[in-house]
């Protein structure tokens, strides 16, 4: 729906003389106003375009194909890195998980973990040395999934 309102604001402009790059641009700062937003940042590159058309009287047709050719190109390579990450993200939840489960199985079993791990110094210390051995080890996979995809 945002992107309706900075074509009308460009459509509105050119009718009336106006560059719709100046129209775009200003629209598009008013509908996302996030400095690090992807749309506006897809907006402010295609007003951009408009102005070299204008200026040097490049075809804009040629313009814009290039412009799409290089959205859709980093439209894969986003598809691609995810694809990539999705089993680093998934092993780090796993292995999160991994304690939980190996309490859980050794309940089932019969053997009382909780107990063991409770009931004397040495369990209930390696109990909080493993509990922030998997919280370290949680925060540092997640930064560094994080530190791959690219986020800020």
């Amino acid at each position: 729906m945002e992107s309706v309102r900075v074509l009308a604001s460009a459509r509105a402009a050119s009718t009336i003389g106006n560059s719709p790059a100046e129209a775009i641009r200003n629209s598009s700062a008013k509908v996302y106003p996030g400095r690090g937003s992807t749309e506006r940042r897809i907006w402010m590159e295609l007003a951009a375009c408009l102005d070299v058309a204008q200026t040097s009287g490049c075809p804009l047709a040629e313009l814009l194909t290039r412009f799409a050719a290089q959205l859709e190109a980093e439209e894969d390579s986003e598809a691609a890195r995810q694809t990539a990450l999705a089993g680093p993200k998934a092993t780090v939840r796993l292995l999160s998980w991994l304690p939980v489960f190996g309490l859980v199985l050794g309940m089932a079993l019969g053997v009382d973990p909780l107990g063991i791990l409770l009931g004397n110094v040495f369990g209930v210390a390696t109990l909080i040395i493993g509990l922030l051995l998997t919280v370290a080890g949680r925060v540092w996979s997640s930064r560094l999934v994080a530190s791959a995809v690219g986020s800020t």
